[in-house]
């Protein structure tokens, strides 16, 4: 059960990172004077928009996920077999 919230973790982690890895590439060319190696358009603007706000919505949630898990099987002593 561990294993997969921090996969899901990396997973929201690396959704979010994606945005920053091609450095404004999928901005709007109108934006050129804004972002550096703007190529894009309107809707891969969209596209990377959405996927920076899922990745950072799930990025907590995960987390959040990760530190009550312990708190579950330790103090209240739950099996994962209940957890899952």
């Amino acid at each position: 059960t561990q294993n997969r919230v921090l996969l899901g973790l990396c997973v929201s982690d690396i959704i979010f990172s994606s945005h920053y890895l091609p450095f404004g590439m999928f901005g709007p060319k109108e934006l050129d004077y804004f972002s550096w190696n703007a190529r894009g358009n309107m809707a891969t603007c969209h596209i990377t928009g959405f996927l920076n706000v899922i990745g950072g919505i799930l990025g907590p949630f995960h987390n959040a996920s990760l530190c009550v898990l312990p708190l579950i099987i330790v103090k209240y002593q739950k099996s994962d077999e209940y957890i899952r």
